[in-house]
């Protein structure tokens, strides 16, 4: 039972718009090649960035360079209305997400595990509580 639930959950969650539209976001991210040449740019960037973080002998040129480029290619990417439409779709879709483990973690604790609820459900988008 509890395997064919999470199988009707996972359809559910693919069948649902936010994720319809995250992946239409995603497909035109990857069809423009500015957005993605920003996306992975700014992505490769913070792998460099982590990296010189972790060494011992952090060489202060090359992190002063790699957080240059990473603003300007932030600063790209917040003026570029591809990335803005995926952002904004993935921001959607991860919402669902919380809320959807917000309910399987009330359902198995008994809390939501977000201290910010109330215990009123007029506020709430749902976490089964009542």
């Amino acid at each position: 039972m509890v395997f064919e639930t999470a199988r009707q959950l996972g359809e559910a969650l693919h069948e649902s718009e936010a994720y319809q539209n995250l992946m239409a976001a995603q497909a035109a991210l990857q069809a423009d090649q500015q957005a993605f040449a920003i996306m992975t740019g700014i992505n490769a960037l913070e792998d460099d960035i982590r990296a010189l973080m972790e060494q011992a002998e952090q060489d202060e040129d090359a992190m002063r360079e790699k957080m240059t480029l990473y603003r300007q290619l932030r600063e790209q990417a917040g003026q570029n209305e591809v990335i803005s439409s995926y952002q904004k779709a993935n921001q959607a879709f991860q919402g669902i997400m919380d809320q959807v483990n917000k309910i399987i973690t009330f359902h198995l604790t008994g809390s939501t595990g977000d201290e910010g609820c109330s215990g009123s459900c007029s506020t709430c988008a749902g976490c089964g509580h009542h």
